[in-house]
């Protein structure tokens, strides 16, 4: 839709490697790494806008797994701190079941884990 759109400015001075060209260049404003990478590749010169917004947009997924998988380790570090007195007053021959929350907690984390390693 973008690259019609844009096409339809002025057909003849428009193809796709200038379009990719400006959509790095605009992205660049709001992440440098990315686009810097996508240049670097080999052939990046030969890169479709399809092909290009493909990759920002599994970065941007990416991204999102990790902020997932950074605030799910706070909540559980935050857990161990607020119950490590508690835990440290059991006997040790005594072993806690997991409460609901911790287990979909547990159950998520090991879910986008396993989304990140495919």
């Amino acid at each position: 839709m973008i690259p019609n759109q844009i096409k339809s400015l002025d057909g003849d001075k428009w193809g796709d490697c200038e379009i990719v060209d400006k959509l790095l260049t605009v992205y660049i404003a709001r992440d440098i790494t990315l686009p810097s990478l996508i240049r670097a590749e080999r052939g990046s010169k030969h890169f479709t806008v399809e092909n290009v917004l493909g990759r920002i947009e599994a970065h941007h997924d990416q991204s999102k797994r990790v902020k997932i998988n950074q605030d799910l380790a706070e909540l559980l570090e935050q857990e161990a701190k607020n119950n490590g007195l508690a835990l440290q007053a059991r006997s040790k021959g005594k072993k806690r079941p997991l409460n609901p929350q911790r287990m979909k907690a547990l159950t998520t984390m090991k879910r986008m884990n396993w989304m990140v390693s495919k």
